[in-house]
């Protein structure tokens, strides 16, 4: 590995991580300055709404996280195992995030609940959900890159965040339809978290291996 992608890779792997730990930190600061809000019954777009009085924090942070999740997509195609096409899609997954669930979301905001529905808002949901499509589809391709022979942890790591994220997307999907009602499916805020506790610690565990790997590299 030349010396700029070693020092590039462990720069965007540390920044990767960063970005997954902030993703839980920063919603979690900022949402004690918006009166009512719940982090079971309201989902982290709400937070950078025109109304929000923390919109601007929320948004700034979403672009930030979109630098730094395209920077990972690039340290992917430098520093993981060998995998032909399919490392190069990977890349290009979390790029695609990067710019839907990152820019995407913090360049065009959600439309407050009841609203009416606005280009901004309607862009806000197309790229941010283009972006975690993106995500969702990461551990898929990695089956590609870690075959079950060679590196059978990762690629049941892999097959374990697909199955957890297919569950968990029903019951955000239910529970976006059920707001004003009683129990866990009455909280989308609480399914849209527990899809980021899935599909974030395994983004981690790519972005330690990254790291792992550039230290070790000549």
């Amino acid at each position: 590995m030349a010396p700029w992608a070693k020092i590039f890779t462990m720069v965007a792997a540390v920044g990767g991580l960063a970005a997954c730990a902030g993703e839980f930190a920063v919603p979690f600061l900022l949402a004690r300055w918006v009166p009512g809000y719940s982090h079971l019954r309201n989902v982290l777009s709400e937070l950078g709404t025109r109304d929000s009085p923390v919109a601007g924090w929320m948004n700034l942070w979403w672009c930030v996280f979109g630098v730094l999740m395209m920077a990972l997509g690039v340290a992917t195609a430098l520093a993981l195992p060998p995998g032909g096409d399919a490392l190069r899609l990977m890349a290009c997954l979390f790029i695609v995030f990067g710019l839907g669930a990152g820019f995407g979301s913090g360049l065009f905001a959600m439309d407050p609940v009841g609203s009416p529905v606005t280009l901004t808002g309607r862009l806000h949901n197309a790229l941010g959900g283009i972006g975690f499509v993106a995500l969702g589809l990461v551990p898929l391709v990695a089956l590609w890159i870690f075959p079950r022979q060679t590196m059978p942890g990762m690629y049941w790591l892999s097959v374990a965040t697909l199955a957890a994220g297919l569950v968990v997307v029903v019951l955000l999907s239910v529970s976006g339809h059920g707001r004003g009602g009683h129990g866990p499916l009455s909280w989308p805020g609480f399914w849209q978290r527990a899809f980021l506790a899935v599909y974030y610690p395994y983004v981690a565990v790519l972005a330690v291996t990254m790291l792992r790997r550039a230290w070790a590299a000549g």
